[in-house]
């Protein structure tokens, strides 16, 4: 009994120990720290990480969906501009280790939409094969950060009746909840991305984070939905795949983005994260704790640089 005890407590350590290194704290091997959102090697800032690769932990460690396949742990994040991507390897100590980065010219895609294919797979297998040459393997599946102004999300509300006899609030009850909320009308030609919770509401007492275990009998809950268009989405997937890769999963880049940069206490007083990028700006708002609003919009760093080369009557590489 105490032998179990020991080794559930060591695997919660080490737990732990992966998601402050997908948090970027700088402890992720002796030869590779992660700074910012910046991989240093060494003092030399080379490729921005990937802002997918932050929710890495919670997509394939926490799950067990990958560590019992595969060591390594791979992020894409495919833009207007660039794609990069970064492996990370789960050492026998469940310790997140960069072992490769790779960053290409992305020449494909339109406000995160795939307009060319040929030219997006192109810069999907050049990322990841520099990716490939740290790595020492062949990259298998990836993690793929989705945006794009294809994307939409709204708020939604779900309540049920607690089941058990004694009032008590199990996971069966949170899951009823959460399918109740996410149980909307949607045009056939979009796809929902994510649920989030946002929180819950026992018998009217409401800014409760987790219900679980709590005595009551209606459960409500707040949860923010994220969509996509399906074509625009599988688009990016068809690309992934026509490069060799298979898809594990797909996370909306500004959520993942806050992961990275955002403390909780930034979440529970109120926070904006906006992240621009060539073609499209990022935006997700926090407040007390949770996910209140996110948008994407067509503007990006590409017009910004338009408006200044028009302005100054320049040629856009000078």
């Amino acid at each position: 009994m105490e032998r179990e005890k020991n080794n559930a407590i060591n695997e919660n350590h080490g737990v732990k120990e992966l998601w402050r290194t997908c948090f970027l704290i700088p402890s992720v091997a002796p030869w590779t720290r992660l700074h910012g959102s910046f991989l240093v090697l060494g003092t030399r800032v080379t490729h921005p990480i990937p802002s997918a690769i932050i929710w890495l932990a919670e997509k394939g460690i926490v799950e067990g969906k990958l560590a019992k396949k595969n060591k390594f742990i791979v992020g894409l994040d495919v833009g207007t501009t660039k794609t990069c991507a970064i492996v990370c390897e789960l050492s026998d100590k469940d310790e997140l280790e960069v072992v490769g980065v790779g960053s290409s010219d992305s020449k494909g895609l339109r406000k995160g939409v795939v307009v060319n294919l040929d030219s997006t797979v192109s810069s999907i297998r050049k990322a990841v094969e520099d990716a490939d040459k740290g790595a020492g393997a062949a990259v298998e599946s990836v993690f793929v950060g989705l945006s794009g102004v294809h994307v939409k999300s709204f708020n939604s509300r779900g309540a049920v009746a607690v089941n058990a006899h004694n009032r008590e609030i199990g996971k069966d009850d949170i899951r009823r909840a959460i399918e109740t909320a996410k149980a909307v009308s949607l045009p056939t030609d979009r796809e929902i991305v994510h649920v989030l919770p946002q929180e819950f509401v026992v018998d009217g007492q409401d800014g409760i984070g987790d219900p679980l275990g709590l005595l009551g009998t209606r459960l409500e809950v707040n949860c923010h939905i994220v969509t996509s268009s399906t074509t625009a989405a599988q688009n990016i997937v068809t690309a992934v795949n026509r490069s060799g890769i298979i898809v594990a999963d797909t996370v909306l880049q500004q959520l993942a983005s806050a992961e990275s940069t955002l403390s909780a206490d930034d979440k529970e007083l109120g926070v904006a994260l906006i992240d621009i990028g060539g073609g499209t700006t990022d935006l997700a708002v926090f407040l007390q704790g949770a996910i209140r609003h996110t948008s994407i919009l067509p503007l990006g760093g590409d017009q910004i640089t338009n408006d200044i080369a028009v302005g100054l009557r320049t040629a856009i590489p000078e």
